[in-house]
Parts: C-alpha cells; sequence; structure tokens
C-alpha cells in the first residue's frame, strides 16, 4: 500500500495503486478513493449531496458517479496538458506524485462546484506551480518515471542550399546528432558532401 506524503509532511496511507476503475475516465491518475483521503468519506458525501446517489443511468453510474467523474477527467486533462511532452500517460498512471497532485486538483475541483469555500487551494495551487515549473524546465521531473524518447539533446547542422528555391536552409543529417525533428527540410547527402 503506498504511502503520499502531503505538503504540510504528513503521511497518508492511500488504497491500491489507482489503476482505472469507474471513476478514472482517461488516464487513471486519480480515482475516487485517493479524493476520499482528502475529504474523508463523509466529506465527499457532504459536497455531492445535491445530487442523486441511487438511480443508475444506461452506463451504469449514478448522478453523483457523473459528477465525480467529471471533476477527475479535468483533474488527469491538467496533469496530461503539462506534462506529456515528458512522460507518456502509461509510465504516469501508477507514480505517487502525479496521483497526488492529479488528486489535490481533483479535490479543489469538486470543492468548487456548489460555489462552496474552495478546499485545498494550497495544494492545488502548489500542483499547478509545480506541474508549469516542471513544463518549462525550472523543475526537474522525477527521475522514476521513463522520459520520451524526444526530450534527450541533438545537434542540428544547417547548411544553405542554392539548389532549392525555397526553404535554401536545410538540415545536413550525415553530421548531426539525434537526427532532423520532423517537418525539417533536409539535404541530399553527397560523397563530398564533407568539403
Amino acid at each position: 500500500m503506498p504511502t503520499y506524503i502531503f505538503n504540510d509532511g504528513t503521511l497518508i496511507a492511500a488504497p491500491a495503486a489507482p489503476s482505472p476503475d469507474i471513476y478514472s475516465t482517461i488516464y487513471g491518475f486519480t480515482n475516487r478513493q485517493l479524493i476520499e483521503v482528502l475529504y474523508a468519506e463523509k466529506g465527499i458525501i457532504n459536497i455531492i449531496d445535491d445530487v442523486d446517489d441511487i438511480t443508475v443511468d444506461v452506463n451504469g453510474f449514478t448522478d453523483a458517479d457523473n459528477v465525480i467523474r467529471r471533476f477527475i477527467k479535468d483533474a488527469e486533462q491538467t496533469v496530461f496538458i503539462r506534462l506529456s511532452n515528458f512522460f507518456a500517460a502509461i509510465d504516469m498512471v501508477d507514480h505517487p506524485w502525479v496521483c497526488s497532485r492529479t488528486t489535490w486538483i481533483a479535490a479543489h475541483y469538486i470543492s468548487k462546484r456548489r460555489g462552496n469555500e474552495h478546499y485545498f487551494e494550497d495544494l492545488y495551487t502548489e500542483a499547478l506551480r509545480e506541474l508549469d515549473a516542471m513544463a518549462t524546465g525550472e523543475l526537474t521531473p522525477p527521475i522514476d518515471i521513463p522520459l520520451r524518447n524526444h526530450t534527450y539533446p541533438a545537434m542540428t547542422n544547417f547548411t544553405i542550399d542554392e539548389r532549392f528555391a525555397v526553404s535554401k536552409i536545410r538540415v545536413r543529417p550525415t553530421i548531426s546528432v539525434g537526427g532532423p525533428y520532423p517537418g525539417q527540410d533536409t539535404t541530399f547527402g553527397y560523397f563530398w558532401g564533407w568539403l
């Protein structure tokens, strides 16, 4: 059972790793059980007590389920948008850092739905600050999540190729490291290309 460390230094034991369940709509970064760790079970029920939790729709969800799913989806999208350049979604699913930040965001979104006091505002702000800092390179990504291939450094050598009427600036792949990026124009390699 993983343990999550929250910003005030408290250790909170969470349920088993948040694999996708009926409350996780896209990626599986968080679920209702992790949100209930923050709110406590009675707390989450008080937040969604204005929606029907008995009648089931054709997909097998109650109105309360759909409310929670909507906010989990929004929180997962918020995290994925900021981290998708570094990590694949499948690699982030079971990572405690990603799960805790997604849970903080979802819990904050749920608290705002009826115009109530915004619970977990400090956790929400901290999560967004960390995600934005990671997206801009100010914060190092967690080292135990595999990085995507295209984040490795590359060196591209350009040349001006007068044989082309447009796009004269071209990449010389034979003397570049990491290869050209998609959509870059490359020049033809000839055996005298080193001259």
